[in-house]
């Protein structure tokens, strides 16, 4: 039975509906539902833009170019219009040794309090593959609001990225104690072992994203 109710009516008690749906349409734009009764959306992507990633040990300092001593960096050529941004390594041939890029994040608004953060970076190896191995690790701490740091909140080891062709690699961080408007800060190592000669070998990371549990 369908039908128009004209006027103001006061329930004392709760309205259900019977299949347990209200649409979209059926609810007013001056609606006041909290965060917490809206439907969680899992794993949303929020992209840190390569741009903002700094030297690890000098955060006064942007990325490198190219790539030097410790850190990771920019490749010396990078026109508009014939590639899409990425950052590199040095040549790491016949080395063994790591690089660094550091950054951070805000958790927003959105993001359910306590639920699921994963870190997901796309990476690989560019031209050649190491002799022995290639691996990206990260480091993730909450920032303490008066300078301090929390625990390494990261719970996934490093992964390895000794492949030409990239791979999402996803690292779990230990959400339990985080809420919407935490700051955190982060460090992605690549580390290699080689021990070829006369074959560039270099790393690749073409985008970072933390994956969210949201509300709203």
């Amino acid at each position: 039975m369908a039908g128009i109710l004209d006027g103001q009516m006061q329930f004392n008690g709760t309205i259900r509906v019977a299949d347990g749906s209200i649409v979209n349409n059926s609810i007013s734009s001056a609606a006041d539902i909290v965060r917490s009764k809206m439907a969680q959306e899992t794993l949303v992507k929020y992209i840190v833009p390569l741009t903002r990633l700094r030297v690890h040990d000098n955060m006064a300092l942007l990325l490198p170019n190219p790539s030097a001593t410790d850190d990771l960096g920019w490749p010396v050529s990078h026109a508009f219009g014939t590639v899409s941004p990425y950052i590199d390594s040095r040549d790491l041939a016949t080395l063994s040794t790591s690089l660094y890029a550091r950054g951070t994040f805000m958790l927003p608004p959105e993001y359910d309090d306590g639920q699921t953060v994963q870190v997901q970076i796309r990476a690989g190896a560019l031209t050649t593959v190491a002799d022995t191995s290639l691996d990206l690790d990260l480091v993730l701490y909450e920032v303490d609001r008066d300078g301090g740091i929390s625990a390494d909140l990261c719970q996934t080891a490093a992964q390895d990225i000794n492949n030409l062709t990239l791979a999402d690699k996803a690292f779990t961080i230990n959400a339990t104690s985080l809420a919407r408007g935490n700051e955190l800060d982060f460090r992605i190592e690549v580390a290699v072992v080689d021990a070829a000669s006369g074959t560039v070998v270099r790393a690749k990371i073409t985008e970072v994203a933390f994956l969210l549990d949201i509300r709203g």
